[in-house]
């Protein structure tokens, strides 16, 4: 576990003394790095035994807890980091979001869930964040279709 980081830069399993890839959104600009964008300054991470690292960010909307998981699939020291590449971002929610999951509990869902289909491939293309990419492997049966950009 790696606690809430001294900096954006730092916010997922980061090591001291270790180089570290930057994150940066699917376009390359590091837009998403802003605090409460794709990485925050709150938050913790965890590295697991197969070198993935899941960090969660926590926020609370009009008593409603709320947060986004980011799951680097293959760590912060390989690969390219970035969101939609090897980086998914999920959110999570305790109660009813308005995006027709009801008022059943606690739910994780790949985040932009509810866009159709050709908006979910539009983002996930190079031009765009990346944030949509996880949504868009969701509603293709959780695989990557012909035309998935990656």
């Amino acid at each position: 576990m790696y606690p809430q980081p001294d900096s954006i830069e730092h916010a997922m399993c980061y090591e001291e003394g270790r180089e570290y890839r930057p994150y940066t959104c699917l376009n390359g600009d590091s837009s998403c790095l802003q605090d409460g964008k794709m990485i925050s300054s709150s938050g913790i991470s965890a590295l697991l035994p197969n070198g993935a690292c899941v960090r969660w960010h926590w926020a609370a909307w009009a008593g409603d807890a709320r947060g986004s998981l980011l799951i680097d699939v293959d760590g912060p020291y390989a690969g390219y980091n970035r969101l939609g590449k090897d980086v998914f971002k999920f959110s999570y929610s305790e109660a009813n979001t308005g995006i027709g999951l009801g008022n059943n509990g606690r739910t994780i869902i790949p985040y932009r869930q509810g866009w159709t289909r050709a908006r979910l491939l539009s983002d996930c293309k190079k031009q765009g964040s990346g944030q949509a990419c996880a949504a868009l492997i969701m509603s293709d049966g959780w695989q990557m279709k012909l035309d998935y950009p990656w």
